[in-house]
Parts: C-alpha cells; structure tokens; sequence
C-alpha cells in the first residue's frame, strides 16, 4: 500500500482536493490531507508517508528534510502570479509590490512589470528567516505591499504589512496529485521488485553479498549467513566487507576483471570460492556482488552428481591413468587426445577392434569441461535398424504402435551438455545418416512422431574399425556426415604396434583377475612374457585380457611358464604355431594329448562354450573331442 499526504496551502482550496482526490479509485493508494504553515518540526518527525505533495517553502523544506520521501511541488503558474498583483494593486493601490516566495515559482520580473504597469521586486526565499529578511529589505526598498504564499504573508502581516496571498489554481492541484498518482505507482513497481529481489536472494542456495562503493554490505542472504559460518543474529547490512572477507580489495579487484573470477579463501575456518560481478553505473563501479560456495559443499554436490550419473549408467568410469603402457606410440596418442579433450568438435577415434577405443572416449569426456555432466555410449551394431532412431532420439506418445505412453526420452537428450559415443558408427543404416547429419549441423532433435524440435548441446565421439572412406566409396557412407564426424581423428594403436607394452598389460590383468577369484598372484615366466610377445592378437587388449583371465583360472603355481601359455593360446585357437589349415589340427591333437579332463573341464568353464564348440576351436570333429576325453 502506497500513502499519498497532500499539504493543504490555504483552506480556501480544501473542498477542491478533497473533490478531486475522490474521483481516484485506486485500492493500494491512500490519500490523506493536513494543513501546516511552514516548515514543522512535528511533521518532519511524525510523517509515514511513502509521497508527500506540498507547495513554496513547505516543499522546499520537505524535500531537504525527507530524504526517504519523494515530495511533489504544487506548481503556482503565471497566471496565479499575475492574479494575486492585479489584486493587490486593487485593493491596496500599492504602486511598489514584493513579490516573496520560494525561487521554484518566481517568474521574470521585467515581463511582469510591463504587464501591470508596477514596480515590482522579487524576493527568493528558502525558508522562514528568509522571508523576515525580505520584509525588511521591502521596507528599506519602500514597498508598498507584499504578495506571497501562505508563510510569506503570515510573517507579513504579522508585522504590520499589507499582503495579498498567491492562491493555487485547479489545474496545479489536478496536475500535482496526478504526479504523486505517478509516482506511487512507480514506487508500488519499485517495492514489487524489491520484494522480488529479496525473495530471490533469501531463497537462492547460494551465498550473496552485495556492497556499495565504499565497500560497505548492502546485501547479505541468508545462505551466506550458513556458508560463511555467521550466527544469524549479528546484523551484516552496514557493516565493512573487509570484516567478512579479510583482505579483499573490493573494487580494485572488480575493477580488474570484468567477468567472474574464482578465488578461493579460507573464511571462519573454511575454504570459500568466491566469484564476484562489479556494479556499473555509467561505466562507473558504484558497488560489487560476491557469490561464494563452500569449496566442501561444492565437492559434495559434485559426488551426487556423479553418483546419480552412475546411477543411471550415464557416466565416464575411466581415464588417461587407466590406460596402461608406456610405448612411444602409446604415449603419443594419449597426448593427442588430451589435447583433443581440451575443445569442443567432434572427434572419430579409429582402430581394430579391442585397441580399448571406448577406453579412450570416455578419458577425453573425463579430461574434458564436461566432465561432470552425461556420458552416453550406445553400440550402433547392437541396437536393431529400427529400433535405432528412437534410442538415438526419443519418441513421443503415439508416435507408433506400441510406444510407451508417456514417451520416451533418446540418448542424445540424456547426453545433454555432455558428451555421447557412438560406438560402430559404420553400422547406422543410410536413412538414419541424414538424420544424424542434421542434428551435428544445426545442432538439434526431433523426436520420431514429434513437429518441434529440441535444442542440445552435445559432443559427439564416434569410432570405428573399419574404413569409411572405403564404405564412402562404395555408396555405403555419406560423405558429408563423415566430414561431420572426422573434424578431428585419432587412430588407436594395435597391440602389435606396442609390443613393449604386453608384458605390463598382462601383468595388470593377471593382478586384477587374482584378486576377484581370492589367488595368490604369480609370477610370468620369461619364457611366458616372450611367447604373449610373440603373439599377432588380433582381438588386440580385449583379446589379451581374456587370455590373462583364462590363465588365472587355470594356473595353481607361482610361476605361470611358457608352455602354459602356448597351451592355452593353442586351445584357444591363437597360438602362432597354429596358423596353417594343414597343422592346426595336428598341434591341437598333440596338446590335446598332454591335457587332462580337469584342465579341458576348467577351460571350458572360463571360455563359457561347450564341447562342440570347443571341438570348432580345436579343429576337431565333437565325438573325437569326447573320445579323447574319455580316454584320459
């Protein structure tokens, strides 16, 4: 509710204002009147109200002393003047007239004398002792009589002058309160967006503090009372920044930077990062506003974010530490894509199957910016043609038979802000290609059954281990998704081309896989080390891992030796020896002679197939397999 008080100059007009200020129906507005002779010390003291309207030196002195009020001056016009000396003229026939009142409604005074033929004087007054000079300065000058407002000539005629009062017209009254109407509906504007404001601030869960140019705080929500460790009680508006923050130039330090910059504090015993924004008012700083976050609070939230990411099975379990090697070639490609990890575009990630492609996508999502949002991998081999466009983009209800009714949400929208992978993108069918280039172009997504379409901001990385350009060639690939997609390559190494770099992965492996079956972890021979070196793998990692896992099984000793794994390569079907059509059955036969059903059974187990399987991988037929067993 917004108070309007209108001071009343003379009673004559009285009637008038209430009249007018009748006509306004207006709920949060309330008029009141009151009649004061000049500048009373009751009113300043006692006055409530939000405006004030007032008139001569009553406004003048109003608007000196209620700094917190907006007062509004009852403009007195020309022809109010010339009213009131035409008057005065009249009745007192006064050839020399003073005019004596405020300087806000004096008008020239050549131009009044030429229009009544009168000497007339002007006298400017600020307040009451200004006006008991101007009467004396009229005598000296021998004024005949005095025209003034209402203070003016009761002063006057107090002491034995002839005056005439400048009466207000109704047009000054109308147009002073429609003004005060102005302005309380700017200050109601004024209060619903402070309250706004303080809404904001003392609901937000970040910590705020404003100051002024001083440094002085303006503002201090009730979340930095928490984050900065205050007792809620101890009042911080007024109050010097330094004595919250220690040693912080405030504006120099605004005035340095135009955007945020992080800075970390420790503050009544915690560590506070703390961001701030200056104030500017006609490129001017006139103030500051600091946020500030708990440095513990933020780790917290980030370990929720995480924990709900993994929840869902949207997040990036490893990164470049976990990629295990040393070669040259290794290390140089690690290098390459962090760089990569550094920037936005797109990447293609190319290389033979089990070279740990996903490895690598999911260390440069984790070195990345985006670290802490979504990282979707979907295998485009894996998921059925038609199937494929819905999982990719969302569906809505309807869209085709069968969908489920709410709708559902694709895995670009759930990689939202993060990065998605797109595992075997040489497997996406050529009518779902268009669709894909277009989201990588205009960056955006209509679900299948929807009109609209969705804004998102995702990093695209995608791999593959066969040929595009081959599958470009031959129609298979469009060409323009490609150069979408390949804006920057890496190529993965081989297992073969790092063969300094065996040794250490079968190690770890071994280790890993000694743990989670509760073995004593033994040793590799180097008889062992040189027959893994000498091995194509062409599964690469992947490949090499299986083998490291069969070898835990299998193995009770402390030392895994040579034959044990030329053995287990030759049952899996990998080993060198073993590369002809014409003496792979007959290397099998023979280590299948040295074996026993225990070490077949074990095999078997941890390879998870079955005996015709395993008779295919020994290039057996399945009843001399169970022959030969049976024999043993």
């Amino acid at each position: 509710m917004v108070k309007i008080t209108f001071i009343i100059p003379h009673q004559e007009i009285e009637a008038k204002v209430h009249a007018f200020i009748s006509e306004i129906r207006e709920e949060r507005i309330v008029f009141s009147t009151t009649h004061i002779v000049g500048t009373q010390e009751a009113f300043l003291s006692e006055c409530d109200s939000d405006i004030v309207i007032a008139r001569g030196i009553t406004y003048l002195a109003l608007k000196r002393n209620l700094l917190n009020v907006s007062v509004i001056e009852i403009s007195i016009t020309g022809y109010d003047i010339i009213r009131a000396l035409d008057a005065c003229k009249k009745q007192y026939q006064a050839k020399k007239i003073a005019i004596i009142a405020a300087e806000s409604i004096i008008y020239e005074e050549g131009f009044l004398d030429d229009i009544l033929h009168t000497d007339i004087e002007v006298y400017k007054i600020q307040n009451e002792e200004d006006v008991v000079q101007a009467l004396r300065m009229a005598k000296e000058h021998q004024v005949d009589a005095v025209v003034g407002g209402l203070t003016a000539c009761r002063i006057a005629k107090n002491r034995g002058w002839q005056c005439v009062q400048i009466h207000t017209g109704e047009e000054a009254i109308r147009r002073a309160i429609n003004e005060a109407l102005s302005a309380a509906y700017a200050t109601r504007l004024e209060r619903a967006k402070a309250e706004l404001l303080k809404v904001i601030l003392e609901n937000t869960k970040e910590a705020i503090v404003a100051v002024d140019q001083d440094g002085g705080v303006t503002a201090f929500n009730k979340a930095a009372y928490k984050t900065l460790n205050i007792p809620f009680n101890r009042q911080m508006t007024g109050r010097a920044i330094s004595s919250v923050i220690p040693d912080f130039d405030t504006l120099n330090t605004a005035d340095r930077h135009d955007a945020e910059i992080g800075v970390l504090k420790n503050i009544n015993g915690r560590m506070i990062l703390i961001e701030w924004a200056p104030i500017r008012v006609e490129s001017k700083t006139v103030g500051v506003v600091y946020t500030l976050q708990n440095v513990d609070k933020i780790q917290e939230t980030e370990s929720i974010i995480r924990k709900e990411l993994s929840r869902k099975g949207l997040v990036a379990k490893y990164s470049f530490g976990n990629i295990i090697g040393s070669s040259r070639v290794l290390n140089k490609t690690i290098q390459t894509a962090y760089k990569y990890s550094q920037v936005h575009s797109n990447i293609l990630l190319m290389g033979e199957t089990g070279t740990g492609k996903e490895l690598f996508a999911q260390s440069i999502h984790n070195a990345s910016s985006r670290s802490l949002e979504p990282f979707v991998a979907v295998n485009c081999a894996a998921v059925p043609e038609n199937l494929l466009e819905s999982e990719l983009f969302g569906y809505v209800e309807g869209a085709f038979s069968g969908a489920v009714k709410s709708g559902k949400t694709g895995l670009f929208e759930f990689a939202h802000k993060g990065t998605i992978f797109l595992d075997e993108i040489s497997e996406i069918p050529m009518n779902l290609q268009a669709k894909l280039l277009r989201v990588l172009q205009e960056r955006e997504i209509r679900k299948v059954g929807d009109t609209s379409l969705l804004p998102i901001d995702v990093r695209v990385i995608a791999s593959t281990n066969i040929n595009l350009l081959e599958r470009v060639r031959n129609g298979q690939f469009r060409q323009d998704l490609l150069y979408r997609l390949d804006v920057l390559n890496l190529r993965i190494p081989s297992l073969r081309e790092r063969g300094e770099d065996i040794q250490y992965i079968a190690e770890y492996y071994i280790e890993v896989y000694c743990k989670q079956y509760g073995k004593p972890t033994p040793e590799l021979s180097p008889g062992a080390v040189a027959v893994l070196s000498r091995n194509q793998w062409p599964g690469n990692v992947r490949e090499l891992r299986n083998i490291c896992e069969r070898l835990v099984v299998l193995s009770d000793q402390k030392v895994i030796t040579a034959d044990e794994v030329t053995n287990l390569l030759v049952f899996s079907g990998l080993h060198a020896d073993a590369s002809s059509d014409e003496n792979s059955g007959e290397s099998a036969m023979a280590k299948l002679a040295e074996a026993d059903w225990e070490t077949l059974v074990k095999l078997m187990k941890v390879m998870k197939v079955n005996k015709a399987e395993m008779a295919g991988m020994l290039g057996l037929s399945r009843t001399t397999l169970w022959r030969k067993l049976k024999e043993k």
